[in-house]
């Protein structure tokens, strides 16, 4: 199967795959939501008589073609089989071929179809590598449940760390990224309260790092020669300039290779308890590497393609680990992420629309006089 053919067929798939997901989920107890199925399968089904399938892939969408026939008008049971033989398929034609050769290129590179499997996305937060149960069980306090729940817990905003400002560029009332050597660092005193000071260099100034609430044994790591990348709020006393409870990496050197150290454009989380943001980051980051792949869409990829969105996956990486962000500091991915969900919210109130028309109302027979008198006795109540 060529490149198109897949991607078009991929979108198809997703496009059916989402209500059916919506309706097999809590062990079907969504399936009676599920109106005018059978229209949107034939509908999105028929756009496969364009494409030009290999024999296999034709077998699976007659298959699935036969499923939705009459669906609608059958027993809930029976629907509930239907589904799950669908999903079961679709799944089917995404762990076959996953990747797929294109020939065409004279570098042959290899591109990576989206895998799409729902039960990994309801793969419980506690198994992400690195969570367990302790920890899972504060992220579902959260009500980060799920890995999907992980995938859609997106940053409130964004801190553009890719600019290594000195000492001397640093400004008052501003963020700054700045490296340098620790000359000295120990506990001062302020009145009553104990403060932890460092006092490091670049060679261009001097700043101060400051802690208020520390514990003395965690912060032995501060010695003399240590060199390390701070970030946070400027703040400045004097000349002296100072950061307050500063992120901090330290740095090994490396005569070969120089000094390493992360920079690049941060997502900031909203709280989960008392977890400092890196762990925060640390445990999305690995839940995004390890699933952003089987999201699926419900966007058509014609759809995607005639208005420049990224796929699902690719958006879901682009919000968490965005590579630049637009003015409003927003990265590319995120207008993408909302336009599926909007998809996916018409396509569900579509289905509802079509599911009212089908169905006949219950008509009442009003007697004014009647009203009238319960109107009365409701207002003698009050």
């Amino acid at each position: 199967m060529d490149i198109s053919t897949k991607k078009d067929l991929t979108g198809i798939l997703q496009a059916l795959s989402r209500p059916l997901e919506f309706a097999s989920r809590d062990d079907f107890s969504k399936i009676n939501n599920l109106k005018g199925t059978e229209e949107l399968a034939a509908k999105l089904l028929g756009e496969t008589d364009k494409l030009t399938l290999p024999v296999k892939a034709k077998k699976e969408v007659s298959e699935l073609k036969l499923l939705f026939k009459g669906f609608d008008a059958l027993k809930v049971e029976v629907r509930k089989e239907r589904v799950r033989r669908a999903l079961e398929l679709i799944d089917e034609f995404f762990s076959d071929d996953d990747v797929v050769v294109d020939k065409k290129t004279s570098k042959n590179e290899e591109v990576i179809a989206p895998k799409v499997s729902f039960d990994k996305l309801s793969t419980p937060v506690q198994f992400v590598k690195g969570v367990g149960p302790k920890l899972g069980e504060r992220l579902t306090k959260k009500g980060l449940k799920t890995v999907e729940d992980l995938l859609y817990y997106l940053p409130f905003r964004y801190e553009d760390r890719r600019k290594m400002a000195s000492v001397r560029e640093l400004e008052a009332g501003e963020k700054g990224l700045c490296k340098g050597e620790i000359m000295a660092a120990g506990e001062s005193r302020y009145g009553r309260r104990k403060v932890f000071e460092v006092s490091m260099t670049d060679g261009t100034g001097i700043l101060k790092l400051k802690w208020f609430n520390y514990r003395l044994n965690f912060m032995k790591k501060y010695k003399a020669g240590a060199s390390l990348v701070v970030f946070g709020p400027v703040t400045a006393y004097g000349a002296q300039k100072e950061i307050i409870h500063p992120e901090v990496e330290f740095i090994e050197k490396d005569e070969a290779e120089g000094t390493s150290y992360s920079s690049g454009i941060f997502p900031m989380y909203s709280q989960i308890e008392n977890m400092h943001q890196k762990t925060i980051r640390k445990i999305i980051g690995k839940g995004v590497l390890d699933y952003a792949g089987y999201a699926a869409s419900s966007v058509p990829a014609d759809i995607l393609r005639k208005n420049k969105f990224l796929s699902l996956s690719e958006a879901i990486n682009d919000s968490h680990a965005p590579k630049d962000l637009d003015s409003d500091g927003v990265p590319l991915g995120r207008d993408s992420l909302v336009f599926d969900e909007f998809f996916a919210l018409e396509v569900g109130l579509l289905l509802k629309k079509q599911g009212l028309k089908k169905e006949a109302g219950i008509a009442f027979e009003v007697n004014g006089k009647e009203v009238s008198e319960l109107t009365e006795k409701f207002r003698s109540l009050l």
